[in-house]
């Protein structure tokens, strides 16, 4: 039933539920009934694109907060409802049964034995339903200081979760910052950080792009139209400009008045030193990206993003000895295995590339990318370098729109030295709008395309200036 699968607010952990049948199950009803819901009452569900037509996803705080608007009232099964699951034996009553019940004491104890059962289980249920109603009426009681203390509580355990940087981590986030949004939906910061989070989720997690900037847009700009001083909002705003709108300038306006707002912020420091690199101002992304680190010396993702501009540099030992020690001290963190595969790369180590390549997608949860790395790994034991892209760029394309997007296949042709198939495919990229392709300037993966006229045209195109 369905108050049986929703917990306390406060141990509410969300999880990604990945087809009708989990969803079915969350709720406690079979999948025709949910899926009507999401027809005829707007039922959270997505559908990841490039999949299979019945494939669909859905998260679990966001069909708990749909169950609390009053157009969802979920239909609620009666007691001697047969259960969905088709497990348990349905029991029709006619006058042959009872008078076979009344002649068979035996059949008749079994009979009563089920009647009580079934009042006890409605008995259950109705606790629980009491439970759920008591514990939001505790809510709505609350003062609004009470309110506000707890919200900023949540918004403290949402930062804590948001700066581990893994998808496990990043979803629990988006929980601690809807429910702090509850408890105060006048807390500006809390909206920022759902936009904070909804900025790495699709980079840490298989949350679409346009989703999950569509969403941080949404809550960046309502943190801002809360309080326009919280530097918090305006750096999120600056991310969602500069690596999903491709606004160069509007991002940079943004950035600056974020760390005007707070100068101390490491966080806007940070994410706008590497927008600084990806428009080739390498000086100025130093100047930013060290300012971060000092405000913030213990953070694993500052660092690995100053290795990779020390590497842009030119600075390639250091870069090296900082991606290696991340790695070491904090094996769930992606973003070294990232550099350090784009590194590898470069030098056609193809070893540490295959490692590396498979560390990260092991890390993002991401089976069809292991599915290429497999082929990609095969292909290499048989036929070295040659064999390896062959295979790689077979396998990305049998999952293209699936683990492999048309930039993943120009990559494979700068292996293969096939320049004007790598632009053709950067071309596609771009007209099909993939975050990645406003970093192609400074992406060490593509300097053999530098001195391409078709990759100036790139350039021009993303609003990016000449090499």
């Amino acid at each position: 039933m369905v108050t049986e699968n929703i917990r306390d607010v406060d141990s509410v952990s969300n999880r990604r539920l990945d087809s009708w049948k989990e969803i079915a199950a969350y709720f406690g009803h079979d999948v025709r009934t949910v899926r009507r819901w999401e027809k005829e009452r707007a039922l959270p569900v997505y559908r990841p694109p490039g999949k299979a037509r019945g494939s669909v996803y859905a998260f679990t705080t966001e069909l708990a907060r749909w169950l609390e608007q009053p157009h969802s009232a979920v239909e609620r099964p009666t007691a001697f409802e047969k259960p969905s699951s088709g497990d348990e034996p349905e029991f029709r009553a006619n006058d042959a049964t009872n008078e076979k019940s009344a002649r068979n004491p035996k059949r008749l104890n079994q009979v009563l034995a089920i009647a009580m059962i079934a009042v006890l289980a409605l008995g259950a249920w109705t606790y629980r339903l009491q439970r759920a109603h008591s514990i939001t009426a505790q809510f709505t009681r609350q003062s609004p200081l009470d309110n506000k203390s707890s919200a900023a509580d949540l918004y403290l355990k949402g930062r804590y979760e948001w700066s581990k940087r893994t998808s496990e981590s990043l979803n629990r986030a988006v929980d601690y910052f809807t429910q702090a949004i509850v408890r105060d939906p006048g807390y500006a910061q809390a909206y920022a950080g759902l936009a904070d989070t909804y900025n790495l989720l699709r980079e840490y997690s298989n949350l679409p792009d346009g989703e999950a900037y569509l969403r941080s847009r949404e809550a960046a700009k309502k943190a801002v139209e809360l309080d326009d001083s919280l530097s918090e909002a305006h750096r999120a705003l600056a991310f969602d400009l500069f690596h999903w709108y491709w606004d160069c300038t509007g991002s940079e306006r943004e950035f600056r008045r974020a760390i005007e707002l707070n100068p101390s912020d490491p966080d806007a420091h940070h994410w706008y030193a590497n927008s600084l690199l990806m428009v080739g101002r390498l000086a100025d992304a130093q100047v930013e990206i060290e300012r971060a680190r000092q405000l913030d010396p213990s953070s694993d993702s500052i660092a690995a993003d100053r290795a990779n501009i020390l590497y842009n540099s030119g600075v390639h030992e250091e870069a090296l000895a900082i991606l290696h020690r991340i790695a070491e001290t904090n094996p769930t963190f992606r973003s070294p295995h990232y550099y350090l595969a784009s590194i590898a790369f470069v030098s056609k180590d193809n070893a540490t590339y295959l490692k590396e390549d498979r560390r990260k997608a092991e890390l993002m949860h991401d089976q069809a990318a292991l599915e290429i790395i497999r082929e990609a790994e095969r292909g290499y034991a048989d036929g070295g370098a040659t064999g390896l892209w062959n295979a790689m760029l077979k396998a990305q394309k049998s999952h293209l729109g699936e683990g492999a997007s048309e930039y993943d296949l120009a990559v494979s042709y700068v292996a293969l030295e096939k320049k004007q198939e790598a632009i053709r495919n950067l071309e596609i990229a771009i007209d099909k709008h993939y975050p990645v392709m406003i970093g192609i300037r400074n992406d060490v993966k593509l300097r053999a395309l530098h001195g391409e006229p078709g990759f100036a045209r790139l350039l021009a195109r993303l609003g990016l200036p000449p090499l």
